[in-house]
């Protein structure tokens, strides 16, 4: 999964992770970090960019989860983002379990606030 993430780092035409195209019609997006780890059964997958198109993120995931079960060749990202063709990636992950943990902007940064909800373990 983490040779197949590397491909995506930088900026790429998504188009082939896009559900549904914008408005305008741009698919390019800088990725700034993608990053995987394992926590027992769980695999958490970070990613940050200056954007994202419509169920972008949910179609990385499914399509990473298919290069670690070994469904899918990790050198067959540039492949996937070359042809534009959301055909090409894998499939789209499910959206349980997966969230936004936040959003940085220049004048904005919703990790530096302070929490609005707490768990009460009840």
């Amino acid at each position: 999964m983490g040779d197949a993430a590397a491909h995506l780092i930088g900026e790429h035409d998504f188009r082939s992770f896009c559900g549904v195209l914008p408005e305008n019609g741009v698919t390019v997006r800088d990725v700034r970090s993608l990053t995987i780890a394992r926590h027992g059964d769980l695999v958490r997958i970070g990613i940050s960019a200056d954007g994202f198109v419509h169920r972008m993120v949910r179609a990385i995931v499914g399509t990473l989860v298919e290069c670690g079960l070994g469904r899918r060749a990790p050198a067959s990202l540039p492949e996937i983002l070359a042809a534009r063709d959301r055909r090409a990636a894998g499939l789209t992950a499910p959206a349980h379990g997966l969230y936004l943990a936040g959003v940085r902007y220049d004048d904005y940064d919703s990790f530096r606030e302070p929490p609005i909800f707490r768990y009460s373990g009840s």
